[in-house]
């Protein structure tokens, strides 16, 4: 089933289906944000210390606590 979005739009899916890109024909990259959301009891602690500290560390400064608390699992670059 194709799925045309409009800019601002949101889609929720659950990762554990299939699934493919849809095709950017445009000549510049498209921005994806990508929130990973799971229960308390699903962390997988091996998985987040292998994988790649990608939040920058400026970002993580300029947070409210209570921002910093909702991507808590987020890895920081030193």
């Amino acid at each position: 089933m194709r799925l045309n979005l409009k800019k601002g739009a949101l889609w929720i899916h659950d990762a554990r289906v299939f699934h493919r890109g849809t095709p950017n024909r445009a000549d510049v990259p498209r921005d994806e944000l990508c929130m990973a959301m799971c229960r308390p009891w699903l962390f997988n602690q091996w998985q987040h210390d292998n994988t790649e500290k990608h939040f920058p560390r400026d970002l993580w400064e300029s947070l409210s606590e209570h921002a910093r608390q909702v991507v808590r699992w987020q890895r920081v670059q030193d």
